[in-house]
């Protein structure tokens, strides 16, 4: 009973939204993979769930995770707005120019002036 054959078991309607693992059964690989290339939508206790649709457009061939890195930054490197402040400020101090975003972090570190660039 215990070592059913997919073949074996009752057919019944995916769930709408499912874990990691529930959805490596789903598309036939391992719940690391899932997690690696589907964006998840929400979560179950501790666990993210994805939407079915997301693995579906995965399976087709559709990027769905890089849609996330293509967003804002997130987690401890990402910019601050006091981060990006103080930035500006010792950017301003330095007597340095602000670009036209106001991108002072990008200052900050010597990406956006030319005359820290390293050559």
């Amino acid at each position: 009973m215990i070592n059913e054959k997919a073949e074996d078991r009752a057919p019944r309607a995916w769930p709408r939204f499912m874990t990691a693992r529930v959805a490596a059964d789903y598309a036939d690989t391992s719940p690391w993979t899932i997690r690696r290339h589907v964006r998840p939508c929400g979560r179950r206790g501790r666990s993210f769930v994805y939407a079915i649709e997301d693995v579906e457009r995965w399976m087709r061939g559709q990027p769905i995770a890089s849609a996330v890195a293509d967003e804002e930054p997130m987690g401890r490197n990402a910019p601050t707005p006091v981060s990006a402040a103080l930035a500006r400020i010792r950017a301003i101090a330095r007597g340095e120019e602000i670009s036209e975003r106001g991108d002072a972090v990008a200052l900050d570190e010597g990406r956006g002036d030319p005359r820290r660039a390293s050559t």
